[in-house]
């Protein structure tokens, strides 16, 4: 058999970091900035092509990460690749692979990739129960390519397999005879084998001799890191920006305010709108048309995938579902406050209450970077007074500590059911604001 040339760098070279960003706007603008990093390692075919890219978590320049919230990494991950670094540039216009945990995967994450490059990679650590299962069914319905990794065949995984696009076989944890039995007993039109792992020239000739079709392991290339300079927002705004996308019915004006106040955010948004796939193809002559072009759902989902990996970037996802909760919990007693009107503050009370872990930041210097109404600030630094008991409220309703928060409904003048439903309707709204 002849094996074609392995090439010496199957990736063309990228200058993310000089590369001129969306809508013209550069460094020289005077935003700040920081430096964001993916991995990425080449697929190739049978003839040594870029077939695509597994895109990888990583935080810095070394070639490992330890970062332990997979769906965090995940999001960081995606956001830089198409928020910052524009996923076209980052894999020249092949397929890009993502890795997708349970979570993600029930939260129709993968909505958020272009429909024609986005190849979602199965985690072998998540179980086939029936949610998986119908999930995957209702993803592939919608035109993605369904990617099972580090695939070790078991009847339960027959369903999954089924609708399986590719199939990821690790070549370091199997050996010969399963390699050539998951191919035989699997095989079908339309399922492709990828040999990954490939640590050698013999582990490739066996492949190409037992029908695998994709390949992807150092003996090709190592992961390489991608870094570009991000440019980064006022998180305040973020917030504002996180509210305004998950009000019942958009506000476009609004929207685009927020939008226009904070550079970051536009340059987002015009690279978002330029990855491959996006579907847009008329000249875009505002920020608010570029806001309606997305449509609400893909709208909702951009926008929590920009504002959590802004605010909570390295921290756990549950941190950041805490703060959602809080705000949406005070937001929404405002009327019972007699406080209609004060709907945002209520809103960054109950979010600023956790963002101090979250920014590691004192809530003194907290309170002094943001533009906050003078009874939340106090409230926020330790202080009593109406806000100060909504603020114990629903500490108690976290804790579960219902004869505190009875008492405190008294005081507030609130009825302990609508407390309970309140409280309940913040952690499912926080639960969909995380399903980005």
């Amino acid at each position: 058999m002849t094996i074609a040339r392995r090439p010496e760098n199957p990736e063309p070279d990228l200058d993310l970091q000089s590369r001129a960003v969306a809508g013209g706007m550069t460094a020289d603008d005077g935003l700040p900035e920081r430096t964001v990093f993916v991995a990425r390692q080449p697929i190739l075919d049978r003839h040594l092509e870029v077939f695509g890219y597994e895109l990888l978590f990583r935080s810095g320049r070394q070639n490992f990460h330890c970062f332990h919230d997979g769906d965090q990494a995940t999001r960081l991950t995606v956001s830089n690749a198409l928020n910052v670094m524009g996923l076209n540039d980052l894999v020249s216009g092949k397929k890009a692979f993502v890795n997708i945990t349970r979570n993600l995967l029930l939260q129709e994450f993968h909505a958020v990739l272009p429909l024609k490059q986005g190849v979602v990679e199965l985690l072998e650590t998540v179980e086939p129960d029936e949610e998986v299962i119908a999930a995957c069914r209702a993803m592939k319905e919608e035109g993605y390519l369904l990617a099972l990794d580090d695939f070790v065949f078991s009847p339960r995984y027959q369903p999954l397999l089924d609708i399986a696009d590719i199939v990821k076989v690790d070549f370091l944890a199997t050996d010969r005879r399963e390699r050539r039995a998951l191919i035989e007993n699997s095989r079908r039109p339309g399922l492709v084998f990828l040999a990954e792992k490939v640590e050698g020239h013999q582990e490739f000739e066996e492949g190409l001799a037992l029908g695998y079709a994709l390949f992807q392991g150092y003996f090709f290339s190592k992961p390489k890191i991608v870094e570009s300079r991000d440019f980064v927002g006022a998180k305040h705004k973020y917030m504002l920006f996180l509210q305004e996308v998950h009000s019942p019915e958009l506000d476009f004006d609004r929207l685009e305010k927020v939008v226009k106040s904070d550079a970051s955010l536009s340059v987002k948004l015009l690279r978002y709108l330029n990855s491959a796939g996006m579907g847009v193809r008329e000249r875009i002559t505002s920020i608010k048309q570029a806001l309606i072009l997305l449509g609400e759902k893909p709208l909702r989902k951009w926008a929590s995938l920009v504002a959590l990996t802004c605010i909570g970037e390295d921290k756990p996802s549950e941190l950041i579902r805490l703060s959602l909760a809080r705000a949406h919990f005070c937001e929404s007693l405002c009327s019972d406050l007699k406080m209609t009107g004060r709907e945002l503050d209520l809103f960054l009370l109950g979010l600023l209450s956790a963002l101090d872990a979250m920014l590691d930041c004192s809530p003194e210097d907290l309170v002094e970077q943001l533009p906050l109404a003078t009874d939340v600030k106090t409230t926020l630094l330790g202080g009593s007074g109406t806000l100060g008991k909504v603020y114990m409220l629903v500490q108690a309703c976290e804790h579960a500590d219902w004869k505190t928060a009875c008492l405190l409904g008294r005081l507030l003048e609130i009825e302990v059911a609508r407390i309970n439903e309140t409280y309940s309707h913040s952690l499912r709204w926080a639960d969909e604001v995380m399903r980005i």
